[in-house]
């Protein structure tokens, strides 16, 4: 179903929008909406008359609520028949009843629709159900409407819109916005987020108490001072909030860097080779963080690290070589995937051009067996399902949908005969009459006159011959297979004609055969065959006589 576009917004609306018809295009119903054509009105009118209303004269009336109303009433009046007024008009005293769908206000008063429209408030029902009918003659009596109404709600939930976002915590360090679940620390100057809070790790080795009265009494910028220089943040830590340590259990191994004894509930990072370095140290090469130091050092040795200490290095330069390496290993991703789809693409060619070329050379077969089809069909006569080729000397059957199929060749055929059947009106039974033809080795022609000779039904009911194969095998070409037909009449004549021709094509294609060497006679054989005829008088002495010498060449 083709789109169409509102004729008011202009608006795209596909086949499930809900949209109003009128009579030059569509609105859509946000459209519809605003000009409150069903408020005290009857529906089924107010769709019968939108219906026979261009787009323009439809905006027109959405613009002009005072028009609207009066043409509601003339060309959709709700019928006041089985119902009572619920109040007066507040304006014109008019009766209003509750299918008119008058503004209702918060002392239980009412206008009716068309006081309503005149002062543009059709559709001010959420407005009227918080304000009084003094609230509303107020601003009437200052020459103001429901319009005006508007604009001044409009600028006051723009006010407290933007008092709002003043409002709005943002972390004084980084500068994200935080909303009411989120986790916010109080400063002296506003509040850190809890990202920027656990970066410098304040709650570590220190009395959570002490330590936030202290952050309470510094600036966003001396708390990130701080955490830029943990070395500092570690002795502040140490002076203003102190957690003095008891462990119960010897330490688990000393700092590779300070040899001083680490503890199991220390800030401690551990390292590939099973070597550690304390929080101070941790804090002092700037290992603030949680989950990359730990990364790094599972992969590494304190032997690594050392190297980077020496060349003045921390762990802000191992992560700006991390990102590198990263970005590096992301770029030959990159490449690599490139690679891979241009590869893809080329073998998608590849096979495209694949499949056109077999395309055009299925279609090259077809046209070639095209061509060869319509050249046997020009060589060809057509007699029942078979056409017989004169020029090939074959016989090609006609299938439905290969066309035409090779069935036999002229040396493939033994024999026919013809197979006739038929019946007369005075006799109920079918009399069969095959006439048997000679072997092809016979003489031409034989069959013709076996076919015509003899007495004929009063209706034929089947005609055609039936070739037989080498194979053992036989053709039946079928010319007449109908019930009634009429010995004299024309599908017999036809089919007859037809049998002729066949006959004589078998004999042509009989007669072009080389003729096979006559077997060597036996002479001795046919004197005493002869002989044999002479004794039962078949045969004159003259006639035996006349053939021996012809046997014996004398």
């Amino acid at each position: 179903m083709a789109k169409k576009n509102c004729g008011i917004c202009g608006r795209e609306l596909g086949p499930w929008d809900n949209k109003h018809i009128v009579k030059n295009g569509v609105i859509c119903y946000p459209c519809f909406n605003k000009g409150n054509f069903y408020g005290g009105a009857n529906q089924a009118h107010m769709n019968k008359f939108l219906n026979n209303q261009t787009i323009a004269e439809v905006k027109e009336l959405i613009n002009d609520p005072v028009k609207l109303e009066a043409i509601k009433r003339k060309v959709a009046p709700v019928s006041h028949r089985f119902h009572q007024p619920i109040a007066q008009c507040s304006f014109c005293g008019k009766d209003i009843y509750k299918v008119d769908e008058p503004l209702k206000f918060k002392d239980s008063t009412y206008i009716c629709m068309d006081c309503a429209a005149k002062n543009k408030a059709a559709k001010a029902h959420g407005w009227a159900s918080e304000h009084t009918i003094d609230d509303f003659k107020k601003y009437i009596n200052q020459g103001k409407d429901f319009s005006d109404i508007s604009l001044e709600i409009d600028k006051q939930n723009e006010k407290q819109e933007s008092k709002s976002q003043d409002k709005t915590n943002k972390c004084g360090i980084c500068g994200k916005e935080l909303g009411f679940w989120s986790i916010e620390h109080p400063i002296k100057d506003g509040v850190i987020c809890d990202s920027c809070f656990e970066k410098g790790n304040f709650y570590k080795d220190t009395d959570p108490k002490k330590i936030r009265e202290f952050l309470q009494t510094k600036t966003a910028t001396e708390i990130q001072s701080l955490i830029n220089n943990l070395e500092e943040l570690q002795n502040v830590k140490k002076k203003v909030a102190p957690t003095p340590k008891k462990h119960s259990f010897p330490p688990i191994a000393k700092c590779s860097l300070c040899d001083q004894d680490i503890y199991r509930s220390d800030f401690s990072l551990k390292f590939k080779d099973s070597s550690y370095i304390c929080a101070d140290c941790r804090y002092k090469y700037k290992f603030s963080a949680i989950n990359k130091p730990i990364n790094w050092a599972s992969k590494h040795t304190i032997n690594d690290l050392k190297l980077y200490i020496d060349q003045g290095k921390d762990f802000t330069d191992i992560e700006f070589d991390m990102d590198q390496q990263r970005q590096k290993e992301q770029a030959e991703k990159e490449h690599q995937k490139q690679i891979k789809q241009a590869e893809k693409e080329h073998q998608k060619q590849i096979k495209q051009a694949e499949k056109e070329h077999q395309k055009q050379i299925k279609q090259a077969a077809k046209q070639k067996r095209k061509q060869e089809q319509a050249e046997l069909k020009a060589e060809s006569v057509w007699y029942g399902a078979y056409r017989f080729n004169l020029k090939k000397k074959k016989i090609y059957t006609n299938t439905a949908f290969h066309g035409l199929e090779f069935r036999a060749d002229a040396d493939d055929i033994v024999s026919y005969h013809v197979n006739e059947k038929g019946h007369d009106r005075t006799k109920h039974h079918t009399i069969t009459r095959a006439a048997v033809g000679a072997i092809i080795a016979g003489t031409p022609g034989a069959i013709i006159a076996g076919t015509t000779g003899g007495k004929m039904n009063e209706y034929i009911d089947e005609l055609g011959v039936i070739i037989n194969l080498a194979d053992g095998s036989s053709i039946d070409v079928e010319l007449l297979n109908a019930k009634d037909n009429k010995a004299d009449g024309f599908f017999v004549r036809h089919a007859y004609s037809d049998l002729n021709h066949v006959i004589a094509i078998l004999d042509s294609w009989q007669a072009q055969k080389p003729e096979s060497p006559a077997a060597p006679t036996d002479v001795p054989t046919e004197i005493r065959r002869y002989k044999n005829l002479l004794d039962d008088h078949l045969i004159t002495q003259e006639e035996y006589d006349a053939k021996k010498k012809q046997l014996l060449d004398l």
